[in-house]
């Protein structure tokens, strides 16, 4: 079930009742990567827009924008591909509109919550929206991505968040 104001998966409260026939409630049916998944874009929603109750949503044109890369690679746990793609985006950095970019490798946790799945991560952040924009948009970018990245990666998730103020 979703909370379509929010656009994010309601939360249920209480026990839920089992079924005699049929198949399996959904909660059963999600694979543990489905439902870390959804622990995690949950946490990333609270951490961008609901850590500060107070706050008030900025609108897309002010405010620091976060743009975090999830990455899984071809060759899944080898350090080598994951060194050779974090040293092919270091040069994005670089770029004028980056205000700050941190790229890394997964903590390992025996917490339920922390999903670990994933080789490389990635957190440009940018002033406003428009500097995202001009980034993703950028010449060198776009080489980057298609010269020295797109041969190691098997699937990419991205989350851009605007800073709560």
């Amino acid at each position: 079930m979703w909370d379509i104001a929010l656009g994010i998966p309601a939360l249920k409260i209480g026990r839920t009742p089992q079924r005699a026939v049929g198949p399996a409630p959904f909660d059963r049916q999600m694979g543990n990567c489905m439902k870390r998944t959804v622990v995690f874009v949950f946490l990333l929603w609270i951490l961008g827009f609901g850590a500060v109750s107070s706050a008030e949503v900025a609108s897309p044109g002010s405010g620091r924008i976060h743009h975090v890369v999830i990455v899984w690679l071809k060759d899944h746990g080898s350090s080598e591909a994951r060194q050779q793609y974090i040293e092919a985006t270091r040069s994005l950095a670089k770029l004028p509109m980056v205000s700050s970019y941190r790229v890394g490798t997964p903590l390992p946790g025996k917490r339920d919550v922390v999903d670990s799945s994933y080789d490389v991560a990635i957190v440009a952040t940018f002033e406003k929206a428009k500097a995202l924009d001009e980034y993703s948009r950028h010449p060198d970018h776009d080489k980057v991505i298609h010269e020295k990245l797109k041969d190691l990666v098997d699937r990419v998730v991205v989350y851009d968040f605007l800073e709560a103020q």
